[in-house]
């Protein structure tokens, strides 16, 4: 293209794609040195990514200490547009929390359809296939950005039985070799399609799934009816998403399911102590 021929002070956009790579490339570094500290031995778990490729005889392939750690980085980071928002929770969590607020009597039903499942008990990956209404605003939820009438009738209108008798999974659309008959292109396609979708339709599963079991998504008090979304995306980490602006309340249901929640959270705590930080500052300052 003719912009490569371009000096780079006409470019700004490469500068900033310069200064940020160097920026990544220090935040790499400083964990690799950290690693190979004698001092800092049995601080990181031995079987993680970058330890297990420093540990190679051939570094696991690769051709730099370097080369690997910028790797690690994209371990972390990855899906960051998708999965980034309020302390490391999901930016469509966001967005169908402002879809849940929008459109209450979806929230209902799909609540409805949970508990008619799950009880009293908190819901499980293993629940979505006897729920398909769940799978159904999932795919709602991606398929919003798309307002294209010819593939989506009435674009504009948060509308999950759209896909009433779509009942593939995210592997099988994308798999598809008919791409009229995918559901969405949330996460791309061809050979530069998102190689996470499935960790992302499973982690939003769960989330809808536990959120609307636990709580009612209502409007913030004191939020002046009718809202501007826009007003609430400018805060946002990536544009046309939700941010922590979003005037969302979660109101809990029973005080037996918080405890539900409570006692879960305590658990995965306790359990993942050694992988999951409490904070994101110290998220930050562990190896990876």
């Amino acid at each position: 293209t003719w912009l490569n021929y371009l000096p780079l002070c006409l470019k700004p956009w490469e500068q900033d794609a310069r200064k940020r790579f160097k920026r990544d490339l220090e935040w790499c570094i400083v964990r690799l040195q950290r690693i190979k500290n004698p001092d800092f031995a049995g601080k990181y778990m031995p079987d993680a990514f970058l330890p297990s490729v420093l540990r190679a005889a051939d570094l696991g392939g690769f051709t730099t200490e370097e080369e690997a750690a910028y790797l690690a980085l994209q371990l972390i980071i990855g899906a960051a547009d998708t999965r980034y928002a309020l302390q490391q929770s999901q930016i469509s969590t966001w967005s169908f929390l402002e879809a849940m607020l929008q459109y209450p009597d979806v929230q209902h039903k799909a609540r409805t359809e949970i508990e008619a499942v799950v009880g009293d008990r908190l819901p499980e990956y293993a629940d979505l296939e006897r729920i398909p209404y769940i799978r159904c605003v999932m795919k709602e939820v991606w398929r919003a950005i798309s307002h294209d009438p010819k593939r989506h009738e009435d674009p504009d209108r948060f509308w999950p039985e759209r896909y009433t008798d779509d009942h593939t999974t995210t592997m099988q659309s994308v798999n598809s070799s008919d791409v009229t008959k995918r559901d969405h292109f949330a996460f791309g396609a061809g050979r530069r399609i998102c190689p996470g979708y499935h960790v992302a339709e499973r982690s939003l599963a769960i989330a809808i799934m536990r959120i609307l079991w636990a709580f009612e998504v209502v409007w913030a008090p004191g939020t002046k009816q009718p809202v501007d979304p826009l007003t609430y995306m400018r805060g946002s980490e990536m544009p046309g998403n939700a941010s922590s602006r979003l005037p969302v309340t979660l109101r809990v249901l029973s005080q037996e399911r918080a405890n539900i929640i409570n006692q879960t959270f305590e658990v995965l705590q306790h359990e993942r102590l050694s992988l999951v930080s409490t904070t994101p500052d110290d998220a930050y300052s562990r190896v990876y």
